[in-house]
């Protein structure tokens, strides 16, 4: 996947999900400056590419462990 893809995707899912998202728990736990995921929110700062591949992985890593309780 292109890293414009990897950044659509992420900036489309911390958008859509929004109102369910701990914002300063996840910038804790993937241990971002706090601020930097609710600035992205407010249209204040962009995210740069190297927090855009945590989330990715994130994300991606959060629903491969969700499949694999279902079995």
């Amino acid at each position: 996947m292109t890293q414009e893809a990897k950044r659509s995707l992420v900036e489309q899912w911390l958008k859509a999900n929004r109102s369910v998202l701990k914002i300063k728990a996840l910038e804790e736990k993937l241990k971002f400056p706090l601020g930097t995921i609710q600035k992205f929110m407010t249209n204040e700062r962009g995210l740069k590419k190297e927090r855009i591949q945590i989330l990715y992985d994130f994300i991606l890593k959060s629903f491969i462990n969700i499949k694999s309780l279902k079995k």
